[in-house]
């Protein structure tokens, strides 16, 4: 969509001709030729804008220092409201998609059960439903939220062998849990959510989960549901990750536990709040791989900003 567009030099902010209360597009080439922490644009976004895409094209390489990693563009404070680049800067290269509000980026959700998962020993058996998140995908303050449901169908070996469920990305157990010895019919129910904390190589993700094990009706005093979390820890970003459900039976040696995962869905959410309240400046600023303005840039890169309006009544300011 982007490719090959040809910005004004000073700037430029369009409307359609037949109404121009439905919105329109601040389009405007940056030019950065010292080391600079921003680059100005100088059109600003009209009061009662919402943005629906934005975008930026690399012009000419751009060269990072001081920490930085990549270019965002937004406010001074979001700076990477409408995108975040990647951490490629040649010539020609598009930056990422908006923030939007409760943006869902990817959703996923399986269309059947699982196959019975059928563990041949003790040992965490995956039950055979994943989804992977593409490589460079992830952006701070990502939400991931995870739901799994499922059941034991059978366990031949009976009583005092216990059960744990377990959801991970990569090898990251994002939840888990308690090692309940259940009865065949019991369910399990898992919701997480995760936040990215910064992305890249080095990349961060902090997650909360509230989980169930037990009888699908009338509930036991084992059968309370628990909650979880998980520290701040690494995450790779730049590799596609794969999300995945686990389940481990103590009692499975001779490969008596039999169940199934009945549903299994993921959405991944970007957040922000792009609704303009007043007259808004937007720059081009130089990032951390955790989206917090830091180091300077050198380049040149070609900005676009659509928009339409959340009030139909407002009429835009030209500028």
């Amino acid at each position: 969509m982007f490719t090959n567009a040809k910005p004004s030099t000073a700037g430029e902010d369009l409307r359609g001709s037949t109404d121009i209360t439905r919105g329109g597009c601040i389009r405007q080439r940056v030019v950065v030729s010292a080391a600079s922490a921003t680059g100005q644009i100088t059109k600003v976004l009209p009061k009662g804008a919402k943005m629906t895409k934005a975008a930026v094209q690399i012009a000419t390489l751009v060269t990072l220092a001081g920490g930085a990693t990549r270019l965002g563009v937004g406010t001074a404070a979001d700076p990477d409201l409408c995108c975040i680049s990647g951490a490629v800067m040649t010539a020609g290269t598009i930056m990422d998609p908006m923030k939007g509000p409760g943006q869902v980026v990817l959703s996923f959700a399986t269309q059947a059960a699982s196959a019975s998962i059928a563990p041949v020993t003790t040992a965490e058996t995956s039950c055979g439903q994943t989804f992977s998140i593409p490589a460079n995908l992830l952006k701070p303050g990502d939400r991931i939220r995870i739901r799994s449901h499922g059941q034991q169908t059978t366990n031949a070996t009976g009583a005092n062998d216990t059960l744990t469920v377990k959801v991970k990305v990569g090898s990251t157990i994002l939840a888990a849990t308690p090692a309940v010895d259940p009865t065949d019919g019991d369910i399990w129910v898992i919701d997480v959510e995760a936040v990215i904390r910064k992305i890249g190589a080095t990349g961060a993700i902090i997650s909360n989960a509230q989980t169930y094990l037990g009888t699908p009706a009338a509930a036991s005093a084992a059968d309370i549901p628990t909650g979880s979390n998980v520290a701040e820890t690494a995450i790779d970003t730049t590799a596609a990750q794969t999300i995945d459900v686990t389940v481990t039976s103590s009692g499975n040696a001779g490969s008596a536990w039999r169940g199934r995962q009945d549903t299994f869905s993921v959405e991944i959410i970007r957040t922000g709040d792009p609704d303009v309240t007043a007259d808004t400046t937007l720059v081009v600023t130089a990032l951390s791989d955790a989206g917090i303005a830091t180091g300077t840039f050198v380049g040149t890169v070609d900005v676009f900003v659509y928009y339409d309006f959340t009030d139909q009544a407002v009429t835009p300011v030209t500028t």
